[in-house]
């Protein structure tokens, strides 16, 4: 198949080092032209993972990232967006992949100065994905895919009791307390169509660990979004220290905890069209 006719996808990886999620990423990227993509990398000028990406001859540009809420991460937002508004316009890719929510605000804004009408696939790609699985999420189906480790088919071989317990007690605690239909509340691989995205006021969400996830689910059900969740294997982790914290656990339950007293916080809008997981319904403002 000729590079043209190829549908391009530019991913969008703000880190160079390279870890589980890394690895992952680079057999997807191997992987896509035999069905029909051809990926590109925005990412920093330097480190193992552009090495890498150099010795496999996957194409890469070189784009700024800056953490958003860090005052000189502040500072720098308008040459950040800037030079990732002028890959996307020297790209024209068919499909944005963003490898961190993080990045997502400076995407947007870089993808909405460059004229396109994009559709962002917002995913952490540390789950075990085989090649075959990126034809699985069809957009067509939901507005929100959720790969979920808590619905039949998903599993989370070599976790300890310990991390089981956290996680499977914290699901069930947010999606009681939020009345939430959805199995797998705190997992970090998603995909957004971009309307869902653009409904987000990512900006007020002042949340730092899993609680983040929590909320783009409940203001995907409080917006009326569909959602379809698809099982995934989330092994232990080989390589790298897990994020999870004390602190991370506590924000998570206060912030349900508040969720549940405060009704409508962070901007959720208008009741869900309707409660059903994988409603064909979807909301009359919704733009594909």
């Amino acid at each position: 198949m000729k590079q043209d006719s190829k549908k391009k996808i530019l991913f969008v990886h703000g880190i160079t080092e390279i870890g589980g999620a890394e690895r992952e990423l680079l057999g997807v990227l191997e992987n896509l032209p035999r069905y029909g993509y051809y990926p590109v990398v925005a990412c920093p000028g330097d480190g193992p993972l552009v090495e890498e990406l150099l010795r496999r001859g996957i194409p890469r540009k070189e784009a700024m990232f800056v953490p958003w809420r860090k005052l000189w991460g502040y500072l720098q937002r308008a040459a950040a967006i800037r030079g990732l508004r002028q890959v996307i316009e020297m790209e024209q890719p068919s499909l944005l992949h963003v490898n961190d929510i993080w990045w997502v605000p400076q995407t947007l804004r870089a993808r909405a100065g460059s004229g396109g009408s994009l559709i962002p696939l917002v995913a952490h790609v540390r789950q075990g994905i085989e090649s075959r699985k990126v034809r699985l999420y069809e957009l067509d189906q939901a507005d929100l895919v959720i790969g979920s480790r808590y619905v039949p088919g998903g599993r989370t071989p070599d976790w300890g009791l310990s991390r089981r317990l956290i996680s499977g007690f914290g699901n069930v605690f947010a999606r009681t307390l939020l009345r939430l239909p959805v199995r797998d509340c705190t997992a970090g691989f998603k995909c957004y169509r971009r309307c869902v995205l653009e409904a987000f006021d990512l900006d007020s969400i002042r949340l730092e660990g899993y609680a983040f996830q929590i909320e783009t689910v409940c203001q995907s059900v409080r917006k009326g979004f569909r959602i379809k969740e698809v099982p995934i294997v989330f092994p232990d982790r080989k390589v790298g220290t897990s994020k999870m914290s004390k602190a991370i656990v506590a924000e998570a339950f206060t912030y349900v905890i508040r969720r549940r007293l405060g009704g409508a916080a962070h901007g959720a809008g208008r009741a869900p069209a309707s409660g059903v997981v994988g409603s064909e319904e979807r909301p009359r403002n919704a733009r594909v």
